[in-house]
């Protein structure tokens, strides 16, 4: 068996031009990459679907360059997100509850999910992008595509 297949179903919607045209803008990009992701409705639910990004903006009490970790949680729709639908928090912040484990576990049950439903929390996850696997698998390899 072939390792890799061609997808016959599911169409490539990435447009290089476009994302060429977000230039260095991280926001903008997690918003194309999340709105790709919400398009095709065999892929998430309508209303549905999780993206997460970590990337350095300015503070905007200092100007100076900080690292935070932008969420579109439950609750609104990924195919149309805009980018102020997205929650900046500040990475450093969020290291420092590492060793809360009652605080994390908090969480989980607040937002409705289990580690086991939705994997773990992104302020855990060392890659600077994480996709809601829920659906299927093929969200988690979809996401990974173009990410540059």
């Amino acid at each position: 068996m072939p390792e890799t297949a061609e997808l016959t179903e599911l169409r490539d919607l990435w447009d290089e031009q476009q994302a060429r045209s977000l230039g260095n803008n991280q926001l903008a990009a997690l918003r194309y990459r999340s709105n790709l992701l919400g398009a095709d409705l065999r892929i998430t639910n309508f209303g549905g679907g999780n993206t997460s990004s970590k990337f350095e903006l300015p503070d905007p009490f200092s100007g100076a360059p900080v690292r935070v970790l932008a969420v579109k949680g439950s609750g609104g729709d990924i195919g149309s997100i805009t980018e102020s639908g997205f929650a900046i928090l500040y990475l450093e912040r969020l290291e420092q509850l590492k060793n809360l484990e009652f605080f994390i576990n908090s969480i989980h049950v607040m937002a409705g999910a289990t580690a086991l439903e939705d994997g773990p929390a992104p302020e855990h996850v060392p890659q600077a992008r994480t996709r809601n696997r829920r659906r299927s698998s093929f969200i988690t390899r979809a996401g990974c595509l173009h990410q540059g």
